[in-house]
């Protein structure tokens, strides 16, 4: 799989598995549900694939969700109801949501438990998907 930012993976993680791209269609239909417009990056990388597993130092891993994914997960966790301008694209394989969140109006990836959705108590993890994957900010955040 050729992809920018599957070439330039940070040395503590390793792409373990992932399915079939998202269909135009699927796309479409999250970037018209969607409160923010989705980064590029992201919608860049569900075009070659979608529900990658990043495995972290070995231990660890994190999950970026196709387009269908995320149409799912945000409305059976209102993620929208709980964060406002706000839109998960993956998980930690755990109990957390890995999520878009435009907050003091500056958009950025937090974490954040499925059970307790809170502006106030959200962790901030990296400015970008790219910036997660190519240079590792925030690995320490979804390591658990």
């Amino acid at each position: 799989m050729n992809h920018q930012l599957l070439d330039n993976l940070h040395s503590r993680i390793r792409l373990v598995n992932f399915a079939p791209s998202s269909s135009p269609e699927e796309i479409k239909k999250m970037k018209s549900v969607s409160p923010i417009e989705i980064p590029d990056d992201y919608l860049s990388l569900i075009t070659m694939g979608t529900n990658f597993e990043f495995q972290i130092d070995q231990k660890s891993c994190f999950r970026i969700w196709g387009a269908e994914g995320c149409l799912e997960m945000n409305e059976a966790y209102h993620i929208q109801e709980n964060l406002g301008d706000a839109w998960a694209i993956g998980d930690d394989e755990g109990s957390s949501a890995l999520i878009y969140v435009l907050k003091n109006d500056e958009r950025g990836l937090y974490l954040s438990g499925f059970g307790w959705l809170d502006p106030e108590d959200i962790t901030f993890t990296a400015r970008s998907l790219t910036d997660i994957v190519t240079l590792g900010a925030g690995l320490d955040v979804l390591v658990y």
